[in-house]
């Protein structure tokens, strides 16, 4: 999710403190995509701005279509679009009922808080080390 996980929310739109050593430990290991409901350009002055097509290339950045009207909606048209596949994904996102909707959809999902608690609870699941 763009907005208040891979960027701060508000206005200024910079990068997390910390990501990019989150999306460094994944983006070689794992396929990640880039949602947002943002308009195309703006997303694309964000990327540019952050230097995050490092991690996401156009094609793993997916722009959620005008129609979607509610958390379950968008949720559905990420698992349409493969972008969330159920059993194989996990969602990370700053917005708790967002979350655990996509929980009782099958997805696996955690809320974002920070940077370091992502990647001490991805450290946890397995999936980066916690070796410093």
């Amino acid at each position: 999710w763009l907005e208040g996980v891979i960027v701060s929310p508000g206005t200024v739109y910079q990068i997390q403190p910390g990501m990019a050593k989150v999306l460094d430990a994944l983006h070689h290991r794992f396929e990640l995509w880039l949602v947002s409901n943002y308009p195309p350009q703006q997303v694309a002055t964000i990327i540019s701005e952050n230097s995050l097509s490092q991690w996401f290339e156009d094609g793993s950045v997916y722009s959620l279509p005008d129609y979607i009207v509610d958390h379950h909606a968008m949720l559905q048209s990420l698992v349409e679009a493969d972008v969330i596949v159920p059993g194989n994904s996990l969602w990370i996102d700053p917005h708790p009922i967002r979350t655990m909707l996509a929980i009782r959809q099958g997805i696996d999902a955690t809320v974002f808080v920070d940077s370091e608690r992502l990647y001490r609870d991805l450290g946890l699941w397995g999936i980066v080390s916690l070796d410093k």
